[in-house]
């Protein structure tokens, strides 16, 4: 990406913007709640109760996984202190997980979801 940059003259934003597929861009927009889409509420909840299942049921070494997709999942519902406390938990175990130090930062904003606006 430097070289990329120092040839065009862009900055490395713009590099890492014009490299990122649609799909994944998409993906990231669901991810970071920038869409007006809304996530089925029905398969979110089942989710979060498979998930709760394996978090119950595995051990620390994969907690901080299981913690912080509980945490977005609960956060796309709009349970933001549900969302909280897996992301804790996550960061306990392990402070340096990099997903959950994101959606931490970014809920920690106190971001809400742009289809929590969206009225059907």
């Amino acid at each position: 990406m430097h070289a990329e940059r120092e040839r065009t003259g862009e900055t490395l934003d713009e590099v890492a913007a014009r490299s990122i597929s649609a799909d994944d861009r998409a993906m990231l927009d669901m991810m970071l709640g920038e869409t007006r889409r809304r996530p089925d509420p029905d398969r979110v909840q089942r989710a979060i109760d498979a998930l709760g299942r394996v978090a119950a049921n595995t051990g620390a070494a994969l907690q901080p996984g299981v913690r912080c997709m509980l945490g977005w999942l609960h956060w796309a519902l709009g349970e933001g202190t549900a969302a909280g406390i897996h992301l804790d938990e996550a960061l306990r175990i392990d402070p340096g997980h990099g997903m959950a130090q994101l959606l931490h930062a970014v809920l920690g904003t106190g971001k809400v979801p742009e289809w929590a606006f969206v009225r059907d």
